[in-house]
């Protein structure tokens, strides 16, 4: 599968190799429960974040640049993903924020 996520849009299939972005698969650096973001998302209990690494944008005011800008984290399955989408539910997350970028 060719990679088009980004801008980039290199085209190399990350399940063999490396993109643009330094990444090869499916790359998280940080699950957890964000209290923080604007209560109108996070409810009362939290959104659920997952942090993916490898983003190649380079924006000077990235408040997310260690993890963003490297292969920083670990690589893990699409089931992997969803295990800890549904565990970030049971322990009470509002929603599941995605952050990419």
């Amino acid at each position: 599968m060719e990679c088009s996520f980004c801008p980039r849009n290199c085209k190399v299939n990350r399940a063999e190799q490396a993109g643009f972005c330094r990444v090869k698969g499916l790359t998280i650096a940080r699950v957890g429960i964000h209290e923080w973001e604007e209560p109108c998302i996070s409810g009362t209990h939290g959104s659920g974040t997952i942090f993916f690494s490898g983003c190649n944008l380079r924006c000077i005011f990235c408040q997310n640049d260690a993890i963003s800008r490297s292969a920083y984290g670990r690589e893990i399955s699409v089931d992997t993903l969803g295990k800890l989408m549904l565990y970030q539910q049971s322990v009470g997350a509002e929603n599941i924020n995605l952050v990419s970028r």
